[in-house]
């Protein structure tokens, strides 16, 4: 299901009655959860667990039906004799289930696809848009705090609140207050980490740069198998994302727009093959190091050497 299958059914008023909401964007959900309710003019109830809903089915004794909205619902996922009777058990209600991740390899998601709306964090463009609406915060400013809130629509709007009102106190422009408060630390902006910053220096090509902030990881006691992990990590979402050939990378490769970010800047200075290999030797370094035939503080190293030399 897409944005516009979902848009046209609350146009229609035929939004069916049995939805999946996935994503880590809650903020978006949650503003299409009250429109759904409110088109169906239902009670919006949340529930613990699936079986709430079903044992409710119906409708009260003043013809009263309720939007149920239940998140992480684990049991439901492996009760398979129960999906095929889901969305008639739900009678004249609505159920919404909200969870953050799927495996699309999953039973749960080849039996549902057609009832996923996937909420992946929205693009810088998007999020610009939203914030100008909102405020006359500067698009460098806007870009700014997109990056603090790391995409997050509601801590978006959250931080928007207080600038606004820090303007309206103040009597400030917008981008000014907005940058008092960041500096003054009352918008928060996450730490950085020497190791996310060592990631980027290696997946960029930068041989100096990145030694340099790996000495910076040893001196604040990073483990090298945390090092090991986290530069996988990268290198697998940069391959992911290098090697995806459609436009809409985040339905295709299960990364969220965020993680996508972190490494669209990365794509095509290392070849897919180059990218692939990496990922082999660092996880044979890990072995090594577990099993004893690799000295731990020459792992680190030799992956590095291994990626940025190709």
């Amino acid at each position: 299901m897409t944005y516009s299958d979902i848009k046209g059914h609350l146009l229609n008023g035929t939004v069916p009655n049995f939805l999946i909401f996935c994503g880590e964007e809650r903020e978006v959900q949650r503003i299409y959860i009250n429109k759904i309710a409110e088109s169906k003019k239902q009670i919006l109830k949340r529930i613990d667990g699936v079986g709430e809903a079903l044992k409710n089915q119906g409708t009260s004794l003043f013809s009263q039906s309720f939007c149920y909205v239940c998140t992480e619902d684990t049991e439901f996922q492996k009760a398979e004799s129960a999906w095929d009777t889901i969305r008639e058990s739900i009678g004249s209600n609505t159920l919404i289930y909200q969870i953050s991740k799927i495996d699309k390899r999953s039973k749960f998601y080849g039996y549902f696809s057609e009832s996923i709306l996937m909420f992946d964090y929205m693009t810088e463009q998007v999020l610009t848009k939203h914030i100008k609406e909102r405020s006359e915060l500067s698009t460098n400013a806007c870009k700014l705090l997109i990056e603090v809130c790391e995409y997050d629509y509601s801590r978006i709007l959250s931080e928007l609140g207080k600038i606004e009102a820090y303007v309206n106190v103040k009597g400030m422009k917008w981008d000014t207050a907005f940058f008092e408060l960041l500096n003054g630390g009352a918008i928060y902006r996450p730490p950085t980490d020497a190791i996310f910053d060592w990631v980027n220096a290696v997946l960029s090509g930068k041989p100096q740069q990145a030694f340099k902030l790996y000495e910076e990881c040893k001196r604040l006691g990073e483990p090298s198998l945390r090092l090991l992990l986290v530069l996988y990590q990268g290198v697998k979402r940069l391959l992911q994302v290098q090697s995806c050939e459609v436009s809409n990378i985040a339905e295709n490769t299960g990364l969220t727009q965020w993680e996508i970010n972190l490494v669209k800047d990365f794509v095509g200075i290392y070849q897919t093959r180059e990218l692939v290999e990496a990922l082999r030797n660092i996880r044979d370094l890990e072995v090594g190091i577990k099993t004893g035939q690799i000295e731990e503080e020459v792992s680190v190293p030799c992956a590095m050497i291994n990626l940025i030399r190709q």
